[in-house]
C-alpha cells in the first residue's frame, strides 16, 4: 500500500503534529502552545523539503545494492568505476526511447565542461562517472510517466521529482563516495535554495554539482521529448541563460558550456552514432 506522504505533499508538519497534544504541545484556536514550540518550528521548516517525507517512508532504499553490484571488489580505479557506471546508465536510459542517451549525454557534457573550467587529474573522469549515475533513481519511475505525451499531473510530477532522492540513497547505500553521490543527486537543486528534493543552496553546491545541473538541462532540451522536439542552439541558450538569471544554475558554467558549441556538436554526433545502432529496448544485450 503506497503512503500518501510523497514528494511535494501538501501535508505540512503543522497538520501532521496537530493530531497530538498533551506533554509535547496543545492546540487551541489554531495556535500552538508548548515549551517545545521552537523544536516544532524547526520540524515545520524541515517538512517543506520533499526529502523529509521521503525519509519517513523509504523502505531501506538501495538495501542490498552493494551485494548486487559489488563495485568495491571490481573497481580498482577511476576507469573501472566509470565502466561499471556506464553499464548502470544503460539500464536507466533503456526505460524510455526518449532518454536512451540521456545519461551518457549528461556525463560527456559534464566532462567537457569540467575540463573547460579547470578540473584536472581524475576529477573530470569522476565527474563524468557521476553524470552516468545521476538518474539512477529513475529506475523507480514507471515508463508510463517517462513516456507520457503532454503535461504531467501534479502526482506524476511529484513522482518524477523523487528520482534524485533515490539516486542519492542508492549510491550511499551501495557505499559510493559521498561526494560522488551528491554530484550525481543534486542536479535539480538550485542556487537560490528552491530546488528539490533536499533544498540545497549555493553554499552547499560545489562546482561539480553545478556542472552536472547545467549539463542535465542542456542534454534534456537537446533531446526529443514526448511533449516537444529537440531545441537548436538559440533555444538552448535562451533556456540556460533564463535559468541562470533566475538564480537557478551557475552563470559561469553556462558561459563555459556555450563557449564549447563546436565540441558539443561533435560530441552529440558521436553519441548518436554510437548509441543509435542500439535499439533502446535492447541496450542491455
Amino acid at each position: 500500500m503506497r503512503s500518501r506522504f510523497t514528494a511535494g505533499s501538501s501535508i505540512s508538519a503543522t497538520a501532521w503534529l496537530s493530531r497530538y497534544d498533551g506533554a509535547t504541545m496543545s492546540w487551541a484556536n489554531g495556535k500552538r502552545y508548548s515549551r517545545q514550540s521552537a523544536l516544532v518550528d524547526v520540524l515545520e521548516d524541515i517538512s517543506l523539503r520533499p526529502s523529509f517525507w521521503l525519509d519517513l517512508i523509504h523502505p531501506g532504499v538501495g538495501h542490498g545494492l552493494e551485494t548486487l553490484v559489488p563495485w568495491k571488489e571490481v573497481c580498482g580505479n577511476a576507469i573501472d568505476l566509470y565502466q561499471l557506471a556506464e553499464i548502470m546508465a544503460y539500464a536507466v536510459d533503456a526505460k524510455s526511447r526518449f532518454t536512451y542517451r540521456h545519461s551518457h549525454g549528461v556525463a560527456a557534457v559534464s566532462q567537457v565542461s569540467g575540463e573547460t573550467m579547470g578540473l584536472s587529474g581524475d576529477r573530470p573522469l569522476l565527474l563524468e562517472t557521476a553524470g552516468l549515475l545521476h538518474d539512477l533513481g529513475k529506475l523507480t519511475v514507471p515508463e508510463s510517466i517517462l513516456e507520457k505525451p503532454g503535461l504531467l499531473t501534479h502526482e506524476e510530477m511529484n513522482w518524477i521529482k523523487q528520482h534524485t532522492y533515490y539516486t542519492y540513497w542508492f549510491l550511499m547505500q551501495a557505499g559510493f563516495d559521498p561526494a560522488m553521490a551528491e554530484w550525481a543527486a543534486f542536479h535539480h537543486e538550485r542556487l537560490d535554495g528552491k530546488g528539490y528534493p533536499f533544498g540545497k543552496s549555493r553554499t552547499d553546491l560545489a562546482l561539480e554539482h553545478r556542472i552536472i545541473a547545467v549539463a542535465d538541462i542542456f542534454t534534456a532540451v537537446r533531446e526529443d521529448r514526448p511533449c516537444r522536439p529537440t531545441m537548436d542552439w538559440s533555444g538552448i541558450e535562451r533556456v540556460l541563460t533564463s535559468q541562470a538569471r533566475s538564480d537557478g544554475i551557475d552563470g559561469d558554467v553556462v558561459l563555459a558550456l556555450l563557449g564549447e558549441k563546436e565540441a558539443l556538436d561533435d560530441l552529440w554526433a558521436e553519441l548518436s552514432r554510437r548509441l543509435d545502432v542500439m535499439d533502446y529496448g535492447t541496450a542491455l544485450v
